[in-house]
């Protein structure tokens, strides 16, 4: 909350962000002062998100939960410098949002639940970061599909798999099995070895 005893709410998110054991942590405020000023101090203090208590409910504490699970998400994808080989690049897309799928559990269910909506935006840029990586293999002569179905095969198959390893890991226990499922959608959207040509299937 912004007014606390002793000192605010603005102040304590100051302190938590100027302390570099505290820094990374989440913060999220809920006040009546909802007023488009407030929200930019609480913002610009640092605070991950600001809620007015007028709007607060189980779906806006949800919605800001997704937000936040995403841009974690996204910060990672946009600092990957791409390598020189774009189906590396691939593969290692893949591999580090298993990866995070595993290490973010609870976030990474909200992400991707039927019962919340994530933002239109998060969803976007990452589905274009995928695309992005694609449109490097269609340069290479690597891609047998167009970029968009490429995107769309890839994205559906590892949200697919990440989702059975954190639900069903009892049904889905084969430490493999993210790597076979990868190898077997790049298979049927990538050529095999050297470059081919740069033209792709409908």
């Amino acid at each position: 909350d912004v007014d606390m005893p002793r000192m605010d709410g603005i102040d304590l998110v100051r302190q938590i962000r100027g302390d570099d054991r505290l820094r990374a942590l989440p913060v999220m405020i809920v006040s009546y002062k909802d007023r488009a000023q407030d929200r930019q101090l609480g913002l610009e203090a640092g605070a991950d998100f600001y809620l007015g208590k007028s709007s607060f409910h189980d779906r806006g504490l949800l919605a800001a939960v997704v937000d936040y699970g995403f841009e974690q998400y996204l910060e990672a994808k946009r600092a990957r410098v791409p390598s020189e080989d774009p189906v590396t690049d691939l593969r290692e897309g893949w591999d580090a949002h298993v990866e995070f799928a595993l290490a973010h559990k609870s976030f990474y269910r909200l992400m991707y639940s039927t019962s919340t909506t994530a933002s239109p935006t998060a969803g976007a840029e990452a589905f274009r970061l995928l695309e992005r990586t694609l449109e490097r293999c269609a340069t290479a002569g690597r891609l047998r599909v167009t970029p968009v179905v490429g995107a769309r095969m890839v994205m559906s198959a590892n949200v697919g798999v990440a989702l059975m390893l954190i639900t069903r890991p009892e049904n889905f226990d084969d430490p493999e099995l993210s790597h076979r499922v990868r190898d077997a959608v790049h298979a049927r959207i990538l050529y095999d070895g050297a470059p081919t040509h740069s033209a792709v299937a409908p």
